[in-house]
C-alpha cells in the first residue's frame, strides 16, 4: 500500500453528483464504486511531460443526507511536478 511521504502536501477534491431518478443514481453508484475498487493502481500522462502514479488506498461505503455514497482515498504522485 502506498503512503504519502513525510513533508508532502495533501490536496483533495470532492464531487457531489445529483441524478434525476434513484435508479440512475443507483446504477452510477454501483458501476463507479466497482471500478474504483477494481483499479487499485494506474499511471497516466499529466501536464505535458509528467506522469502521474495513482494508487487507490481505500473505497468505503458511506451515506450523504441518507443517500448511498462512497469515499475514495487515493495517493497521487507526480515526480518533479510539485517539489
Amino acid at each position: 500500500m502506498a503512503r504519502r511521504a513525510a513533508g508532502r502536501r495533501s490536496l483533495g477534491d470532492e464531487y457531489v453528483l445529483q441524478f434525476a431518478t434513484a435508479a440512475t443514481a443507483a446504477t452510477f453508484y454501483s458501476q463507479a464504486r466497482a471500478k474504483y475498487a477494481a483499479c487499485q493502481s494506474l499511471t497516466e500522462p499529466f501536464a505535458g511531460n509528467f506522469t502521474a502514479s495513482v494508487d487507490t488506498l481505500s473505497v468505503v461505503k458511506t451515506t450523504v443526507g441518507g443517500n448511498q455514497a462512497f469515499l475514495v482515498t487515493q495517493h497521487v504522485d507526480v515526480p518533479g511536478f510539485i517539489q
